[in-house]
């Protein structure tokens, strides 16, 4: 009986999530208040396509370019701090790896008061700003997505509107049902399927 518990709960929970919580295969803790950044795929869009979620950002870019529609295939919520600095940080970390996160985090840090002009001046910094500033001029995301909020989000779930919705797990657990239903959860993928990664 117990061991049918362990395997409802860890089917539950997102695969990063599940990934931390096992002890040689076993469940080991479920930590409530981790709030992992998410890819929420459209269950029925990815199904529509004949395809899985992505394994790398080549393919995840190559996706959302074949389902571009009447609405861009990716969202996030720009004007939510927590869902843009998220969504920064996980695309800068499986862009350029931990190394060149953590590089990128320690001269943050080690700057006065912030300095951003620093942290701007990194190489990957700057190369992942590109690449969301592709991304818009595609129109793979939104022109107008520093300005979607955490509700337009949870609408667009609830139409699945969007291939892929990037948000923090908190928001997929705040979704009516309905929406939450339409969803899968997957992690950021990164360039390599052999990168070390740390979960964002």
């Amino acid at each position: 009986v117990v061991r049918n518990a362990e395997t409802a709960a860890l089917q539950s929970l997102p695969l990063p999530v599940r990934i931390s919580v096992q002890t040689d295969g076993r469940l080991s803790g479920t930590p409530v208040l981790l709030d992992t950044f998410q890819l929420l795929c459209s269950k029925q869009r990815f199904e529509a396509m004949n395809a899985s979620p992505p394994s790398t950002l080549a393919r995840l870019e190559n996706l959302a370019f074949n389902a571009k529609s009447e609405t861009s295939p990716l969202l996030c919520a720009g004007r939510d701090d927590n869902h843009l600095i998220m969504l920064f940080s996980s695309l800068l970390e499986a862009q350029e790896g931990i190394e060149l996160f953590d590089a990128a985090l320690a001269r943050l840090k080690a700057s006065k008061e912030n300095d951003f002009a620093a942290f701007f001046a990194i190489g990957a910094v700057r190369d992942t700003v590109s690449r969301l500033a592709l991304w818009q001029k595609y129109e793979l995301l939104p022109r107008n997505w520093l300005e979607l909020t955490a509700e337009d989000l949870a609408s667009a779930a609830d139409g699945e509107k969007a291939l892929i919705i990037f948000a923090p797990l908190s928001f997929y657990r705040s979704l009516e049902e309905s929406g939450a239903h339409r969803y899968s959860l997957y992690f950021m993928p990164a360039n390599s399927l052999k990168a070390q990664r740390y979960i964002v």
